[in-house]
C-alpha cells in the first residue's frame, strides 16, 4: 500500500474545492492548513474512485482545481478511477462494504449518514458537511505519562484519539500477564478505545504477547472473552498469539488507521497512578510528513523507515508472519482463537 484509496464523491470535491481558503489572508490559520493537507493528499497520494465516467469529469474541466487534479495524475500523482457502478454496488448490497480495510470514503452525504454508515462498518466516511473530520488523517499526538505531574489516572485520555476502525493488534510482551490489572489496562483502555457501535461487521482483536508470559494461554482467552462479552453488544473474534521476544516487536498497536507506540508498554496504571514515566505516540497512516525524530527509536529496525506508513506496513508484515506461522504444539499452545484478522489475512 503505498497510496490509500479514497472512494470520493464528485459532489463531495466540488464542495471541497469551493471552500478553498484564500492563501493571502488565511496562511497560517488552521483552516488552510487542514485544507492543503487534504488537498496533498488528494493531488498525489490516493488512488481515487468517483461515482461519475471519465468524460463527465472531463466535462468538468473548466473547474481549475479539478482540471489541475488530472494534470497531478497525469504527472505521477493520485490514480483517477472513474466507477459509478462501484458506488451502485454499495448501494445495493450491505456486505460490499465488509471486505473493505484501509479505504477512505468522502460523500456527498449528510453528516449523519456518514456517521451511521461508521457505526455500521468501523470504516472513515467524511461528509461534505463535515469536512474538518478529515483533519484527523494528518494530526499526530505524543501523550507524555508523568508519574510525578501526573495528568492521566486511567485510559479515559485515549479517546482523545478514538476513530472508525473494525480490527486491531496488540503487540506487548506482558499486557495479559496479570490478570488482576485486566480492569486497569486492557480491559480499559479497549472500553474507552474501540467502537461504541459495529452493526455489520465482526470486530477482529489480535493480541500477541512473550511465549513465556502466559503459560495458560487458554485461561486468558475464555477470560478476556468474557470480559469482552460484558463490555460491548457487538462480536468480537478474538485471537491470542505467543511468540518469542526476537520475533515481536512489542509495544505496538495498529488498527485500520493508524499506529500507536507506548514506550512503557500498555499496562501503565495500577490503582489510579502511572506505573512508569513514559509517552504514547499515535499517527494516522495518512499523516504525510517524509521525516520525524523519533520513527525509528520507536521501532527497533535496521531498516530506515521514513515515514508513519512504512512503519505500519513493517509491523502489519511482522505481525502477519507470525500470525501465519504460530501454530498449536499439543499441550504447549500457542495460539487460542481463529487468527482471524482482516489486518493481517
Amino acid at each position: 500500500m503505498d497510496k490509500f484509496t479514497i472512494y470520493c464523491q464528485i459532489g463531495f470535491l466540488k464542495h471541497f474545492f469551493n471552500q478553498k481558503p484564500n492563501k493571502e489572508d488565511d496562511f497560517l490559520s488552521e483552516d488552510y492548513n487542514y485544507w492543503f493537507l487534504l488537498g496533498k493528499l488528494l493531488y498525489k497520494h490516493s488512488n481515487l474512485i468517483f461515482d461519475i465516467s471519465k468524460s463527465e469529469f472531463l466535462d468538468l474541466q473548466r473547474n481549475p482545481l479539478l482540471k489541475r487534479l488530472l494534470k497531478s495524475s497525469l504527472e505521477g500523482g493520485s490514480e483517477l478511477k472513474f466507477k459509478p457502478e462501484e458506488f451502485d454496488q454499495i448501494k445495493k448490497d450491505e456486505g460490499y462494504l465488509k471486505d473493505k480495510i484501509h479505504e477512505i470514503f468522502m460523500l456527498d452525504k449528510s453528516d449523519k449518514e456518514c456517521t451511521d454508515l461508521e457505526n455500521k462498518y468501523g470504516l472513515i466516511f467524511i461528509s461534505k458537511e463535515n469536512i474538518k473530520k478529515a483533519q484527523f488523517l494528518f494530526d499526530f499526538s505524543i501523550i507524555p505519562m508523568d508519574k510525578v505531574k501526573q495528568k492521566y489516572r486511567n485510559w479515559d485520555f485515549i479517546k482523545k484519539i478514538k476513530h472508525p476502525f473494525n480490527a486491531m493488534v496488540i503487540a506487548d510482551n506482558y499486557v495479559l500477564k496479570d490478570k488482576d490489572q485486566f480492569d486497569n489496562n486492557i480491559l480499559a483502555l479497549l472500553q474507552s478505545f474501540m467502537p461504541n457501535r459495529l452493526e455489520n461487521q465482526i470486530f477482529q482483536l489480535t493480541i500477541l504477547v512473550e511465549e513465556n508470559a502466559i503459560p495458560n494461554i487458554e485461561g486468558r482467552h475464555k477470560l478476556l472473552s468474557r470480559k469482552l462479552k460484558e463490555l460491548f453488544d457487538y462480536e468480537i473474534e478474538l485471537t491470542i498469539l505467543r511468540a518469542s521476544k526476537t520475533k515481536l516487536h512489542d509495544r505496538n498497536i495498529i488498527t485500520n488507521y493508524a499506529w500507536i507506540n507506548s514506550g512503557y508498554g500498555f499496562s501503565l496504571f495500577n490503582n489510579n497512578q502511572i506505573k512508569q514515566d513514559t509517552h504514547l505516540s499515535f499517527y494516522p497512516i495518512t499523516y504525510l510528513q517524509q521525516k520525524h525524530i523519533g520513527y525509528n527509536e520507536q521501532i527497533e529496525t535496521e531498516e530506515k523507515l521514513n515515514n508513519v506508513l512504512e512503519i505500519y506496513s513493517f509491523l502489519q508484515k511482522q505481525f502477519s508472519r507470525i500470525n501465519d506461522k504460530t501454530i498449536n504444539l499439543g499441550i504447549t499452545k500457542y495460539v487460542e482463537g481463529s487468527k482471524q484478522n482482516r489486518l493481517l489475512n
